[in-house]
């Protein structure tokens, strides 16, 4: 071999090409290598094989599932208006003919999904398309409606950010040769309004793009567009019958509506693969509805506390409104007259134009508002003051409320009507305010119960609602009743508990029975300790005291323009108006936001690889099992269920400590570092490979593609589900959850989302119940207390005030501690209380620590005050920016959501002593989570819930990250490529002799 002389331009060409490809292939396999775990699943599935869908155990829990999808919609779907239009009545033989008007009544136009975490892949053998429904429902539709949306746009466009526009053909399009064909098939005239949101696509738009281009700046993506009121007005005029569906991921401004020419709306909602059958039994009358409002329904959206800073701003944002959105915010402004002067033109049912004032000029549908085809009416049975074990009759002579108190209600409900329907009983209270005191809401929602179906004339007896004293403590951030304590505490006075249809509207009772009893509380009731766990309550992000030193209202982080927050004292000077920006004092922020609590500091290594042959799983004949075999790829294995049994009965117990001691550094650390839908097996104390999936409308695969892609249930919306009121369906669906999780080998699911609808402009809203904090968790305690009774365990998330659409990564969040004790964290803590044992924590900061490296949070508040046993995940994470390994698992963040095969960037140090200390409470956690939840299913009486499953009987295989070394051989032999391509091409190497 020898070298030749080569033209300068043809070397020079050759290495600009050659390093042009090289980097190109670097750079490509720097992302190939990151998330080679996801492509390695993307391309060779998910580990969960098609034996395990095709199980009769699997077959028999979908079609339950489906089931329940079509029960879910017919309690959940909420009748806004009803004019006496519905139920639709058809005579005997007649053919039921209907008209569907809107390009979102297509198959490509109505939503069954949102976008991101909460959507759902829907197998095309099981979706249910609105005609589907129709046509199964008996209903026939006008086709040449049909093909004209279709014509109008066939575009497939799928559950994404494509469809955030307005989709929807000009009036003038319409030809009145078409309408009157319409007219002459049916006078009744159903018109359908989507809207689509989600993870990762921002918040909702504040102008309307169009399909066929242009946009609307006057109007925001929530408000009904030109060409939706056009259609209205044009179907009031032809159509003897006009009615609404809304079919939205969010809460729309809907004042159009009001005109008395369209007889009903039905709130929708996202529906799930089968829910929309239950639309056409609701219009038929063969459904009645019974779902109620999770959110207030405001004609103008922008006159909201919330709305100035409803998004994030230079990475920051500020929950200014306090305690006051939603209801509360609409409550208690009516009751301090803030509203006095406006007003409103509306109609009244004979089309006459009225005259709305005060909050009815404010408000279109009240939050737990809801129509139905029959009426109600409401007894007090018995009410009942528990004081310890010993219980007394509530009468106006002893109405008095000790520390632990309980209250209960005995109540009856009676069908007034003439067709069966179930009825939502709410209960409020009201708190005693005294201006400049602590903040409080004029009334709060503190429990709710569901009715049977009730047949008319009929009674449901003996409905018992219980509700703790505690229950309507305010939380005293900043000592406004000058008693030196800063924790939940009860005002001295009366309290007042309503039974009421919404948060507006008292109930309709039985003759003699009065909807509100009164209360009273002879001097402040401090609760310095938990009435659960007794443990300390106390501020913890307010003065000076505040974690990390970084007050969460800012008070310290802004040293000009400090945040006001509304104030019931004076609310005309308080109302929000400015929007804020990035807190000026830069070095309490960044003290914040870098720091790394040292409560858990260690100089030692702590006990590792210890031989004390204990093991979760043994091989069937009791020989130890290898990672192959754990892995699910080598000999069946078996669970140690008294060993099992012991963890789970005691967290702190001896065998537990004694297990973790048998793991190894690297065990421990990569278990922390690697846990994205899943957590990996640890061979030296018998842990098998267990696999979570996203949420929360049942398992989502689109964030982990597979092979198996749209074979579990898709679910509707968890806002759909908060419309039921009903925790009975909350558990079934948890149950229904579990069942197919358990028999395709799936242990743990990211769900159910509990962060609160703070503004209609919120992306994400779809995801999550309602605006309220007990109805969030109420529900998903439920949940919860199902998919557990299944072997399933459900990271609640996400905690806390991750309230935002737009995943808000590192956003700095403030807010005062009141508020977030009193609504943001009420969910957390009611699921807690409630057997929650999982938790999954938020991409953004409180304050400014990221959420997951907050141990004020983590430890102090979850684990101290509430009792929390079980483990924390994070929200998706290399572990990079913020959300840093390492702070994070001293806080007490035990498992990092990273599915990049090993690319964990902030890696724990396997000889630092703190890091792995903390990494073995990380295993201690999980392993108790696992435990307490396998116990929890095998102790369970099935019996009630007709269903049952064998736990731990499906084991998924390890999806074998195949495309990591394929990829590095790839680049191998690419490097040797261009290696010899340079040798040849620029310097002149050849294979000649001399």
């Amino acid at each position: 071999m020898r070298f030749q002389k080569v033209s300068n331009k043809r070397k020079w060409l050759t290495i600009g090409l050659v390093a042009f490809l090289g980097a190109a292939i670097g750079v490509g396999s720097g992302i190939g290598y990151t998330y080679s775990g996801v492509i390695s699943t993307a391309l060779a599935g998910t580990g969960v094989s098609d034996k395990e869908f095709d199980s009769e155990t699997f077959v028999e829990a979908a079609q339950e599932s489906d089931a329940l999808c079509q029960k879910i919609a017919e309690e959940g779907i909420t009748l806004l208006k009803n004019n006496g239009t519905l139920p639709l009545q058809y005579a005997e033989g007649a053919a039921k003919k209907i008209n569907l008007f809107g390009w979102s009544s297509s198959d490509q136009g109505f939503l069954l999904s949102g976008i991101g975490s909460g959507s759902s892949t829907i197998n095309p053998d099981k979706k249910v398309s609105l005609l589907d429904a129709f046509e199964e429902g008996g209903y026939e539709v006008n086709q040449e409606l049909v093909d004209f949306y279709n014509a109008y746009d066939s575009t497939k466009y799928g559950y994404n950010s494509a469809r955030i526009k307005i989709i929807e053909p000009k009036i003038s399009e319409y030809s009145q040769d078409f309408i009157d064909a319409c007219v002459d098939y049916s006078d009744t005239a159903v018109i359908v309004i989507s809207r689509i949101s989600g993870e990762n696509v921002g918040e909702i738009p504040m102008t309307q793009s169009k399909s066929k281009g242009g946009a609307d700046t006057t109007r925001s993506y929530i408000e009904l567009a030109q060409e939706e009121e056009d259609l209205i007005d044009m179907a009031a005029l032809n159509f003897d019958n006009v009615i609404v569906l809304i079919n939205s991921t969010n809460q729309m401004q809907l004042n159009y509506l009001d005109i008395p020419e369209v007889d009903a709306v039905l709130n929708c909602q996202i529906l799930g693969q089968s829910g929309a059958m239950a639309i056409p039994k609701i219009l038929d009358g063969r459904i009645n509805p019974s779902g109620r409002t999770v959110d207030t329904y405001s004609y103008d959206f922008t006159k909201e506390p919330s709305y100035v800073n409803r998004f994030a701003n230079s990475g920051s944002i500020v929950y200014d409104e306090n305690l006051y959105f939603g209801y509360r915010w609409y409550e208690t402004a009516d009751a301090e007259h803030y509203f006095d002067n406006e007003e409103r033109i509306s109609y009244a049912p004979n089309g006459s134009e009225v005259t709305l004032k005060g909050y009815d000029a404010m408000v279109q549908y009240p939050f737990g508002h809801g129509l139905s085809y029959t009426t109600f009416e409401w007894s007090v049975d018995k009410v009942k003051i528990i004081n310890g074990g010993a219980e007394s009759e509530y009468s106006s002579s002893n109405k008095g409320l000790r520390k632990d108190s309980k209250i209960e209600f005995t109540l009856s409900c009676t069908n007034t009507g003439t067709v069966a329907g179930k009825d939502v009983m709410e209960i409020y209270y009201h708190a005693p305010y005294t201006t400049g005191g602590i903040e409080k809401s004029e009334i709060n929602l503190v429990q709710f119960v569901k009715t049977a179906s009730i047949d008319p004339g009929l009674t449901q007896m003996d409905i018992k609602v219980t509700f703790d004293a505690y229950d309507m403590a305010s939380f005293d951030a900043y000592d406004k009743n000058d008693n030196t304590y800063t924790t939940f505490e009860l005002d001295s006075g009366d309290y007042k508990v309503s039974l009421r249809k919404n948060s507006h509207v008292l109930a309709s009772m039985a003759q003699g029975n009065p909807a509100e009893y009164d209360f009273h509380v002879d001097s402040t009731i401090v609760y310095d300790k938990d009435p659960v766990t007794g443990e300390e309550v106390t501020n913890r992000f307010t003065g000076a005291d505040a974690y990390a030193g970084v007050e969460i209202d800012g008070n310290n982080a802004f040293t000009s323009n400090k945040p006001v927050f509304l104030s019931r004292e004076d609310f005309i000077s308080t109302f929000p108006t400015k929007r804020y920006g990035a807190p000026s004092n830069t070095s309490v922020v960044n003290q914040g936001a870098n720091y790394s609590d040292p409560t858990l500091n260690q100089t030692t290594m702590p006990a590792l690889n210890q031989n004390n042959n204990l093991l979760l799983k043994t091989r069937k004949d009791g020989s130890k099992a290898n990672l192959n075999d754990l892995q699910g790829n080598g000999e069946d294995t078996i669970y140690n269920e008294d060993l099992i049994r012991e963890i789970a009965e005691d967290y702190d117990g001896e065998k537990l400590t004694k297990l973790v001691d048998q793991v190894s550094a690297e065990e421990a650390c990569h278990l922390v570092e690697d846990s994205g839908f899943g957590t990996p097996a640890l061979e030296s104390i018998g842990k098998p490979t267990m696999k979570d999936f996203d949420g929360p409308a049942g398992f989502n695969s689109n964030t982990q593609t597979g092979t198996n892609t749209g074979k579990w249930t898709a679910f509707p919306s968890e806002t759909l589900v908060g419309q039921t009121w009903s925790q009975s369906l909350g558990k079934q669906m948890g149950l229904a959850v579990g069942l197919e999780g358990q028999a395709t080998g799936l242990s743990g699911w990211y769900a159910p989302g509990v962060n609160l609808h703070r503004s209609p402009y919120n992306g994400r809203n779809y995801e999550y119940y309602s605006e309220d904090g007990v109805l969030n968790g109420y529900m998903a305690a439920s949940v919860i207390q199902g998919a557990k009774a299944n072997g399933l365990y459900c990271y609640l998330k996400h905690f806390v005030v991750s309230e935002e659409g737009n995943n808000p990564n590192g956003v700095y969040t403030w807010i005062t501690e009141q508020n977030l004790r009193e609504i943001y964290l009420k969910p957390f803590e009611i699921a807690t209380k409630n057997g929650c044992n999982a938790i999954m924590s938020a991409f953004n900061c409180v304050g400014s620590t990221w959420a997951g490296s907050n141990r004020a949070l983590l430890n102090d508040i979850l684990r101290e005050e509430w009792g929390f046993r079980g483990a924390v995940i994070t929200d998706w994470s290399n572990g990079g920016g913020v959300m840093n390994t390492k702070r994070g698992v001293r806080a007490g963040n035990d498992i990092w959501l990273n599915s990049t095969s090993g690319g964990n960037v902030s890696k724990l140090g396997r000889s630092d002593p703190t890091e792995v200390y903390c990494a073995k409470l990380a295993v201690r956690n999980v392993i108790y989570m696992f435990c307490s939840t396998y116990v929890y299913a095998k102790d369970y009486d099935h019996s009630k819930d007709n269903v049952t499953v064998e736990i731990g009987s499906v084991q998924t295989k390890t999806t074998v990250d195949w495309f990591k070394p394929t990829l590095i051989a790839v680049d191998v032999v690419a490097v040797l490529g261009l290696a010899a391509w340079l040798l040849f091409g620029a310097f002149g190497l050849t294979f000649r002799k001399e």
